[in-house]
């Protein structure tokens, strides 16, 4: 690996050992861990179908079994339910639901107008104080036209506990929401496709557009070919997407969890096949995602995880030699500093805006480059 290409050895990413796009894990006893997200939504009550019970911790989690469909509410308010999964987002509380679906737009509203401080990019907190009052309330229609007169004496009772609470447009919960499911679907994956063709390939998906890029690796022609985001994520339960080549092969995928990608691809209407992949980068604990791409000497995509600390790890995938390079370092401010097996990066970070620039250098074969990308807050 590092002389075939230098994006194997640059690629800007971290040590990270693969979980979920904000949340997962197994537990004891066959139990799992979920975030319903939202932003992560913090001190909502949950019921799962085997009969676990509890509120969502301080990061959004859940505990749940496999097979599990978990309903969450505030007090006396049912907001849905959805199948038990490492990530919960509102669009799967309603059949086939879509960001701009009036039944999710409304779940959004609601739990927006609940949080306690009105600042929703550091989690939707509910108090306990607004817990207690909404054991009196009525359950609403979320998918009313007029959902602000429907629910205005829930407001009334929020407001008197968190003064200037109100109930936030559709278009501020629709922009909202597309940015959490931006995020969660963010990253780098990995994986092989098959049909009348085979290999490999890696994808990118951008934390800003929600674009899917990559590069494919024949097995049988040793041809590379670069892909480019055609339609980017949708904002919907399995965020479908389509992404080509210059010689119009496309990749039509989804992603069935917050793991995973598939879908099928097509070169003409005589050949194609399928593909399926895993995420390549997450950190279960990351407060902030960054995705991008490197240049220079070589280039390359890279995805890493940032903690609230400053603590940085990533991930880098080479198609062609199909291995993983790790690297870690830290963010002091908005300086970045991080080293991997035969060199290190150095740039700005910036948590607050989502920009990220810097240089890379392999110090063992002498070659560097620049590389440049976004970010959103994660957890």
């Amino acid at each position: 690996m590092f002389r075939i290409r230098a994006l194997t050895p640059l690629l800007i990413s971290s040590a990270l050992l693969v979980a979920c796009g904000g949340g997962g894990g197994s537990g004891g006893g066959g139990e799992r861990t979920g975030v319903f997200k939202d932003s992560n939504v913090i001190g909502i009550d949950y019921r799962t179908s085997s009969g676990m019970t509890g509120t969502t911790n301080e990061r959004g989690e859940f505990r749940y079994r496999k097979n599990d469909v978990v309903t969450f509410r505030v007090g006396n308010v049912e907001i849905g339910s959805a199948p038990g999964a490492a990530v919960v987002l509102p669009v799967d509380m309603v059949e086939a639901g879509i960001s701009i679906e009036p039944g999710v737009t409304g779940r959004v509203r609601f739990m927006l107008m609940l949080d306690e401080d009105g600042d929703p990019d550091n989690g939707i907190s509910i108090s306990e104080e607004v817990r207690t009052l909404a054991m009196d309330w009525t359950q609403p229609e979320f998918a009313s036209g007029n959902l602000a007169g429907d629910i205005a004496d829930i407001i009334s009772d929020v407001a008197s506990v968190h003064p200037g609470a109100s109930l936030p447009s559709a278009a501020v919960a629709i922009d909202h929401l597309q940015g959490t499911i931006r995020c969660v679907r963010a990253g780098a994956y990995q994986g092989t496709y098959q049909g009348s063709d085979r290999g490999t390939f890696g994808f990118l998906v951008d934390a800003l557009s929600g674009g899917v890029s990559g590069v494919a690796f024949s097995d049988i022609d040793g041809g590379e070919y670069i892909l480019s985001a055609f339609n980017n994520i949708e904002y919907s339960q399995e965020s479908a997407f389509v992404s080509r080549t210059s010689s119009d092969v496309f990749f039509n995928g989804r992603f069935p969890d917050a793991n995973s990608v598939s879908g099928g691809w097509a070169a003409d209407g005589s050949t194609g096949g399928s593909f399926s992949g895993r995420r390549i980068g997450g950190l279960s604990n990351a407060d902030f995602r960054f995705t991008g791409a490197f240049t220079g000497d070589d280039e390359g995509l890279f995805s890493f995880d940032v903690s609230e600390s400053g603590m940085v790890q990533g991930v880098g995938y080479s198609i062609l030699e199909d291995e993983l390079v790790t690297l870690s370092g830290s963010v002091t401010g908005t300086t970045l500093s991080a080293t991997y097996s035969e060199g290190n990066i150095s740039g700005t970070l910036n948590r607050d805006t989502g920009a990220l620039n810097g240089t890379w250098q392999n110090t063992v074969f002498g070659i560097s480059g620049t590389f440049s990308g976004s970010g959103c807050r994660l957890n």
